[in-house]
């Protein structure tokens, strides 16, 4: 089966910020009809999102705030890529910006696979890795103070399936993520 790609009429810039661009592009599809698309670009690369392990085989998972859908969600650490970094660089940074412990790395981190968080709305791809840490201790306070984020902890496997059967876990970046590591 082909799939033909409809023609861009114009595209149109609405927003930018220090992270993303959002255009709302005017676009003609194979069988004539036109209809506006909203897109959002990251300007600063793609994205992260990163399934920490423990010496003990747990993983941590934090709460964190996310003002466009205005809800707490119990997560992996993510984030966008930094200008000029390579997707295992913003890994490790947004590891030691986000994580609540004193830790040691076990391993050179490993890429578990590529993300698309919604192709319908964001021009982004997400890299999901894992990162194996030793953990010399907790932290009472995380690093990152530009984000509404709740102190994290380790979890069990069963524990995370029980909380995502449960509907406790909802994030698609951990849900994915975690799907990536489970298959691994």
């Amino acid at each position: 089966m082909t799939i033909r790609k409809p023609t861009i009429i114009e595209a149109v810039q609405v927003a930018e910020n220090d992270f993303v661009v959002v255009n709302m592009d005017r676009l003609e599809f194979p069988g004539g009809a036109r209809r506006t698309h909203l897109k959002v670009t990251p300007k600063n690369g793609n994205g992260v999102v990163v399934v920490v392990v423990n010496q003990d085989n747990q993983l941590y998972v934090h709460r964190a705030y996310h003002y466009a859908a205005d809800t707490i969600q119990t997560e992996f650490i993510r984030g966008f890529s930094d200008p000029n970094e390579t997707d295992t660089e913003s890994a490790l940074r947004e590891l030691k910006e986000e994580i609540a412990a004193d830790y040691e790395l076990m391993e050179p981190p490993k890429k578990l696979g590529m993300l698309f968080p919604d192709s319908t709305l964001l021009n982004s791809k997400v890299s999901a890795f894992l990162v194996r840490v030793k953990i010399n201790s907790m932290k009472a306070t995380q690093n990152d103070v530009e984000e509404a984020l709740a102190m994290g902890q380790f979890v069990t496997q069963d524990e995370l399936r029980k909380q995502i059967v449960a509907g406790k876990i909802q994030d698609g970046f951990t849900l994915a993520a975690f799907t990536l590591f489970s298959i691994q």
